[in-house]
């Protein structure tokens, strides 16, 4: 019969005290752990529970510069990881106890600030507002007024995309002395027939688009060293043509050797 866990958790003195270095966090019952670190590495541990509906609070109430390991008997995830590190105040873990076959388990339901790995979150249909997404998969979502950092995005739906935007100064005359470009939207200035610029290191569909500001003057693009733009072979500069007001052209990259040039209008 399952745990009266709401019952437990009203009416139990839950506030337990710290076992400290290479102690124990035996519990029968629901229970908070205000711990308190040493200057130096210490180690404990949680062991199985003994029944379900548990639910264990273990927090960083002071700090002393030290780290302590505790080791989650049986693992604490999906994957039975077992060890999770608190270094400082506030960090802290939330698990609750649950059946598995015929066995007790812990399951970490919350973290802040410590080692624990936490399992991947799957959404089958979702709308991003206002988010920061870093080194993600977007797939068939919408994302709208976010920030997305080295993503891998398949058929979204992305409102208001903004790119990278860089003031750059054309300088040098070979690519070991060309101005150095960032992924995103340039501009360049000080074309002079002769300076350039330099395209970044390469990921396969990375964007790099540039606008020079002279007039009647062409713009030296270059690659990565041993990498190539167009059929113009490794390490050889893509010029890109003078025009009235200033030229223009689109770069995406095919690997990280490979770049692919896409002129703008030349007026």
């Amino acid at each position: 019969m399952g745990h009266d866990f709401l019952y437990d958790w009203s009416t139990a003195p839950w506030r337990r005290s710290d076992p400290g270095d290479g102690g124990s966090f035996n519990e029968t019952a629901c229970a908070y752990y205000p711990m308190v670190l040493g200057a130096t590495s210490e180690t404990a541990t949680l062991p199985a529970p003994a029944k379900e509906g548990l639910m264990v609070i273990l927090s960083v109430d002071t700090a002393g510069g030290g780290t302590r390991t505790v080791t989650v008997t049986n693992g604490y995830n999906q994957d039975e990881e077992t060890s999770i590190a608190f270094s400082d105040a506030r960090d802290m873990a939330v698990f609750f106890s649950i059946k598995v076959g015929t066995a007790y388990r812990w399951a970490l339901i919350a973290e802040e600030g410590t080692t624990a790995t936490t399992e991947d979150l799957s959404v089958d249909t979702a709308t991003i507002t206002t988010a920061t997404i870093t080194t993600g998969t977007i797939t068939d979502e919408t994302v709208t007024n976010s920030t997305i950092t080295t993503a891998d995005v398949t058929t979204a739906t992305i409102d208001t995309l903004n790119l990278g935007y860089a003031a750059v100064n054309a300088a040098g005359n070979v690519i070991g002395n060309a101005a150095a470009l960032a992924s995103g939207f340039s501009v360049v200035d000080g074309a002079d027939n002769t300076k350039g610029v330099q395209l970044p290191v390469a990921t396969a569909g990375q964007v790099v688009a540039i606008r020079s500001s002279v007039a009647a003057k062409t713009l030296e693009v270059y690659p990565q060293v041993n990498a190539a733009i167009d059929a113009l072979g490794a390490n050889n500069a893509y010029t890109m043509a003078a025009a009235t007001t200033g030229g223009s052209a689109i770069f995406i990259a095919a690997g990280a050797a490979q770049w692919w040039s896409f002129p703008g209008e030349i007026d």
